[in-house]
């Protein structure tokens, strides 16, 4: 049992070849048709709107809400493939009766309106390659050959509710997993004298699932390393955070400190600010009496007189009040400094504590997807043995590729 998904510009052979009915093959090439067998193969879903197959899946294509935006590479068309177990030991009504139910229970699942075709194959030869030929001739006949097992194309377009094709929303992966195991529930229900019979989980599907589960486990592990990474990460760059603000922290205190005996000394010296104050006034008093011009007389300047007590004094007072201004102008730099210093500290603090924030979220959110993961884990190992299922899968896997052999030899023959 297994599903295959096909583009719009690869149905047309496919949906052709469906009837094992073309007068144009040579026998000889399509040997892995037995002719005679063939009038046991019928469609079991007849459509009666007057068109072909791949007209039916053009227009439901160009009806599609998308079909304005549709691309090659898409899928149009899925199909269930179905074969009837080796060990099943009923008769070929009754094989037909088992695929008309798998029709309904198809039907019923994806839309009965989305059905193309459920075509029955009894006909098909297993063994391509190998056979001896003797002048291009197969030396062994058709009938001497094995067959393959009989089984049924339920084909379908994978329209969603709202009319769109979706391969991915139809069928995802969870649903091949649920359409194999409900399948077979049902058909053993319909049919209870072959329910021991009607094993169509052949192993793959169990070990697949056991894949992932080990996958996950795996997935899972690696996530905790990463994850203890991440922390001890984390911790280190918080350290390294820490020891970076408590630097910070210590430089501001050291400034502060400076400031704080800037301000002090600035407050100590307010009497000898003051008293420049006074001086100045002093100056432009004396300046005003002692140095005005005299307005000249004849050819001549008459200057004005001072003692030198009075030039001294003078000059005393105009270099504490030049200190004085310096002193002023020092401590009003070291408080601009400290402000934008401050400023800065705060910034790189809201900094560092928006990404420790975001990142802790992150690693929430990983941490979820980790505990889903690990519950995935231990309820798929409850369920299933790994290593009974992982023996059937490789021995399925080995089928699977003699029929792909099967399929490619069969193709070529058909191009030759």
């Amino acid at each position: 049992m297994n599903l295959q998904n096909n583009k719009l510009n690869e149905i047309g052979h496919m949906l052709a070849h469906d009837k094992h009915t073309n007068p144009n093959v040579d026998p000889e090439k399509e040997s892995v048709i037995d002719r005679e067998m063939t009038k046991l193969n019928q469609n079991l879903f007849e459509r009666n709107d007057g068109l072909t197959d791949k007209e039916f899946v053009e227009k439901a294509v160009k009806e599609s809400p998308t079909a304005e935006h549709w691309k090659s590479n898409y899928n149009a068309l899925s199909t269930w493939c179905i074969q009837i177990p080796k060990e099943f030991s009923g008769s070929y009504e009754e094989k037909n009766e088992i695929f008309k139910e798998m029709v309904n229970f198809t039907a019923d699942r994806y839309g009965r309106d989305n059905i193309v075709s459920a075509w029955t194959h009894f006909d098909e030869v297993r063994n391509r390659e190998g056979i001896e030929k003797e002048n291009g001739k197969s030396l062994i006949p058709l009938k001497e050959r094995e067959h393959c097992q009989d089984h049924i194309h339920i084909r379908y377009v994978p329209r969603t509710e709202d009319g769109r094709i979706s391969t991915k929303e139809v069928t995802p992966r969870k649903e091949l997993r649920d359409y194999q195991r409900e399948m077979q529930q049902h058909l053993r229900e319909k049919f209870p004298e072959h329910a021991h019979e009607l094993n169509f989980l052949n192993g793959a599907t169990k070990d697949k699932s056991k894949d992932l589960a080990r996958q996950a486990q795996l997935n899972h592990e690696k996530n905790l390393e990463e994850k203890e990474q991440l922390k001890q990460e984390l911790e280190r760059e918080q350290r390294r955070n820490e020891r970076a603000l408590d630097k910070k922290e210590k430089d501001i205190e050291k400034k502060q400190e400076k400031v704080d005996k800037n301000i002090e000394i600035l407050n100590k010296n307010k009497e000898v600010i003051d008293q420049t104050r006074e001086a100045a006034e002093r100056i432009k008093d004396i300046r005003v009496v002692y140095f005005e011009m005299p307005t000249p007389i004849e050819k001549g300047f008459h200057k004005g007189f001072y003692t030198k007590e009075q030039v001294e004094e003078l000059t005393k007072e105009i270099n504490k009040a030049r200190e004085q201004a310096r002193t002023i102008e020092q401590g009003r730099e070291i408080k601009s400094l400290d402000e934008r210093l401050q400023e800065n500290s705060k910034k790189a603090n809201e900094n560092v504590k928006d990404k420790t924030i975001d990142r802790l979220r992150e690693e929430n959110e990983r941490l979820k997807t980790y505990e889903k993961d690990h519950n995935f884990c231990i309820w798929l190992d409850k369920n299933y043995n790994v290593k009974d299922i992982k023996k059937e899968y490789e021995r399925q896997e080995k089928e699977h590729e003699k029929e792909l052999t099967h399929t490619r030899t069969h193709t070529q023959d058909r191009e030759r």
